[in-house]
């Protein structure tokens, strides 16, 4: 769902952990890239590489780089917002190989798991659980007012505004 908080979570995992690898990428709307995939293939790779002319001539081409890359070296990729299994597996190919690197990949979409059914690789998935009400106000207060409460007065309205956002943060 969006605004669960997924982009907010990749984020702080990317620049929290980014130190501890060789190379890293965080790719934000790939549908709004310049260059299409292969485009997307290019970035990917100037980022975990750090080559600024890396030459690849097509997609097929660019997963084969791609998986070279992310077998060779310890890279974190997070890739925002894929709403299509075939982008993912156009990126990085099918392949099963041992890596120390992490994908990580959000998206809105509920059934991620059969995605990687037809590959028996380490993914693991992760469901953002929504918040319940008090959780709801709680935030709602901090960002409204400052603290933890709502104001005096502004109970009721707060806690229907709480409750009208359905625990989307």
């Amino acid at each position: 769902m969006g605004g669960s908080g997924k982009t907010t979570l990749a984020k702080h995992i990317y620049y929290s952990n980014k130190h501890d690898f060789e190379g890293s990428s965080l790719l934000e709307e790939i549908e709004k890239q310049p260059g299409g995939l292969l485009g997307v293939q290019k970035k990917l790779l100037r980022n975990i590489s750090g080559n600024k002319n890396m030459m690849i001539s097509n997609v097929y081409e660019g997963a084969l780089q791609l998986e070279k890359a992310i077998q060779m070296n310890k890279v974190l990729i997070i890739v925002d917002d894929v709403d299509d299994k075939d982008k993912l597996s156009t990126l990085f190919g099918t392949k099963v190989f041992p890596t120390q690197s992490r994908i990580i990949v959000t998206t809105k979409l509920q059934n991620i798991d059969t995605w990687y059914g037809t590959i028996s690789c380490g993914c693991l998935i992760h469901q953002i659980e929504l918040l319940n009400d008090p959780e709801s106000l709680e935030l709602l207060s901090f960002h409204a007012f400052g603290s933890k409460f709502p104001m005096k007065g502004l109970e009721g309205l707060a806690l229907q505004l709480a409750q009208y956002c359905e625990g989307i943060h």
